[in-house]
């Protein structure tokens, strides 16, 4: 009879914690990539497909026949996830045949091999060496108390790249070897209710769901999604809500078109909020009047259900303190957040106490397309369109063929020539244009050699630049 592969049914995930839909996995000979088949059921009635797929929620009944396999993890796009390999077929030594109650720190060694190891109080299981347990070496641990289950690899070994690993309540996972590190093959899942408090170093990789409020100290890392659940709509009253969790959006007192928000009740000291308008016609206006403080002491507008704003509570200040707002478009004038200047106001700088971004920049300088350079007395001239007289501006020559030692790409400034005492060349600007009044062909030095010499028409274009 043919024995139940590991978690059975099996189940995958994704590197995100989410489960494997459509995945493929092939089992193999251990040690080798000849095929070996497994079964739908314990009396090896059906043979399974190979690779054998996924459904959408990464399941599927893996039952494994007598000796070892490799399994070969790739999702529904071939990339592989993982490789398992010397993973036990049915007999005694199968995954999960037996399982191991511990109650006290213990030295998880080789003995613990397919094991399902549950613990039943806060307790650290030291590893031995990866190296000695061998690539595919396997368990599975199940944290059944109240505290925390830490897992501590040997030496400067890590577990999925940490010093260690840390399972609250009611969380568990898989455990295998690489030969060099530990890594977990499946989410260590948690789901707490009421009140937890985490001390120490704690990582968690996959999803964790708390209800209830969590207290942290000591470094936490989170590998996967946090979620924050919308707790619901809170309606102003008087001025004041009282949140009841991280994420809410917020209304105005009897729908009215705008409404202060000046106290947020409650509040723990490091407390994190988050709100968001309820309604688009509705806009709420954050201000400091209770017990709420600002950035620069002046109120927030929020005027669309797009926008939202972050506070953390200080209990020395006994103050929700804002440490995020909506940013604001471009145009928009807001009291408590940045002001973005306008195309026109950059450029008759008018709005001197607003941000100017690089888009208004790329308006408030011009150049002309290439012009073609006649001979003799020319006017050339381009229409800037700044309204105003520009405060700087050039006519530049541009070399298209080498002429007088000068090359492709090379620039000459001629907004001025006076050849002889007499001026040949001059730029000019008006509110209108930039232009270039010519009575001859422009002259330049020789690159070289510096002496003087008519420039070849046909090798040069002209462009004619301006800032505001």
């Amino acid at each position: 009879m043919a024995i139940l592969a590991p978690q059975g049914p099996f189940r995958a995930f994704d590197q995100n914690g989410d489960p494997l839909n459509g995945g493929k996995l092939y089992t193999y000979e251990a040690g080798t990539s000849t095929p070996k088949q497994t079964f739908t059921d314990a009396n090896e009635g059906t043979p399974n497909l190979n690779p054998i797929i996924l459904d959408s929620e990464g399941y599927a009944n893996v039952w494994l026949e007598s000796g070892a396999y490799k399994f070969v993890l790739d999702d529904a796009n071939d990339v592989e996830q993982w490789s398992i390999d010397d993973i036990s077929g049915s007999d005694n030594s199968a995954f999960g045949s037996a399982v191991v109650f511990e109650s006290t720190n213990f030295n998880l060694n080789s003995t613990y091999r397919n094991n399902l190891i549950v613990t039943t109080a806060s307790l650290t299981a030291s590893l031995f060496s990866a190296v000695s347990a061998g690539e595919g070496f396997l368990f599975s641990i199940q944290n059944s108390s109240d505290g925390v289950l830490t897992i501590d690899p040997d030496g400067s070994e890590t577990i999925n790249g940490a010093a260690t690993l840390a399972i609250p309540s009611d969380g568990g996972t898989s455990v295998v070897s690489d030969g060099t590190n530990w890594q977990i093959i499946s989410a260590v899942t948690v789901t707490s209710f009421g009140d937890n408090t985490l001390t120490g170093d704690n990582t968690f990789t996959g999803t964790s769901d708390f209800t209830g409020n969590v207290t942290v100290s000591g470094d936490t890392s989170i590998t996967g999604n946090i979620n924050t659940p919308d707790e619901g709509e809170l309606t102003i009253v008087a001025g004041a809500i009282t949140p009841l969790g991280v994420y809410h959006t917020v209304d105005t007192e009897l729908d009215a078109a705008s409404d202060d928000l000046d106290t947020i009740n409650g509040g723990t000291d490091g407390k994190i909020l988050v709100l968001r308008q309820e309604d688009d016609a509705r806009d709420i206006v954050i201000t400091n009047a209770g017990n709420i403080v600002t950035p620069d002491g002046t109120d927030i507008d929020l005027l669309s259900t797009s926008e939202s704003i972050s506070f953390i509570y200080d209990a020395a200040l006994s103050k929700w303190v804002v440490t995020s707002s909506a940013v604001v478009s471009a145009s928009t004038t807001r009291a408590g957040a940045s002001e973005y200047a306008t195309s026109a106001e950059a450029q008759a700088k008018t709005a001197a106490d607003k941000t100017i971004t690089p888009s208004n920049l790329s308006d408030i300088e011009f150049e002309s397309s290439a012009i073609t350079i006649g001979s003799g007395t020319q006017t050339y001239s381009a229409s800037h369109g700044f309204g105003v007289i520009p405060k700087n501006f050039k006519a530049i020559l541009k070399c298209t063929t080498a002429d007088g030692n000068w090359v492709v790409g090379d620039e000459a400034d001629i907004t001025t020539q006076i050849i002889s005492g007499v001026t040949s060349i001059t730029a000019y600007a008006d509110a209108s244009v930039v232009g270039l009044i010519q009575a001859n062909l422009p002259r330049l030095p020789n690159k070289t050699t510096a002496a003087l010499f008519t420039i070849d028409a046909n090798d040069w274009d002209l462009y004619l630049r301006a800032w505001v």
